[in-house]
């Protein structure tokens, strides 16, 4: 999300509207206790190092859905992609700050239109991250997908699926 938004506010390029959610933009960033602990907090960050990849991903699994269960394949998968990255996942989340810092000036100048997706019950990123990037951005509306977490395009898929197909298809009538 904020690499997207970034390459829209500072490069001259075709895209005629982005869909973008669940994901860090505007600052502050209102955060759940676990992100807090990971930008934050260097002793956190080092516990999360010593639990691994396994405890991140069950940590995920715990706290960022609320219909969807990944079954094992799915688990493994993630584990193996996050297996030497941890590392690299948390000083990501330690340089949070300066990447809102860069991405957040952006947001008032950015006329594409935008939709903006958030889970409803998202307890990492808080729905009102949603809410605030909308009213800063001019051309952009937020779609809230009730009873869901922070992975959305999962958690409630076939919803997700139908709402991408339906702004596809709106912004292609509007634009011909």
């Amino acid at each position: 999300m904020p690499s997207i938004l970034y390459y829209v506010g500072t490069h001259s390029n075709t895209a005629r509207s982005i869909i973008i959610g669940d994901g860090p933009a505007i600052s502050p960033s209102s955060n759940a206790s676990v992100i807090r602990k990971m930008v934050g907090s260097a002793f956190w960050r080092m516990i999360f190092r010593i639990a691994g990849a396994g405890a991140l991903v069950e940590a995920g699994k715990q706290i960022c859905y609320v219909n969807y269960h990944p079954n094992e394949i799915e688990l493994s998968d993630y584990k193996k992609s996050y297996s030497g990255r941890v590392d690299t996942v948390l000083e990501w989340f330690k340089g949070y700050p300066s990447s809102l810092a860069t991405v957040d000036p952006l947001l008032d100048n950015i006329q594409l239109p935008t939709l903006v997706f958030w889970g409803a019950e998202d307890a990492i990123l808080f729905p009102d991250n949603g809410e605030r990037i909308v009213e800063r951005m001019p051309n952009s509306e937020l779609r809230l997908i009730a009873d869901c977490g922070h992975f959305s395009y999962q958690d409630r898929h076939e919803e997700f699926k139908n709402m991408v197909i339906e702004w596809i298809e709106n912004q292609e009538a509007k634009n011909g």
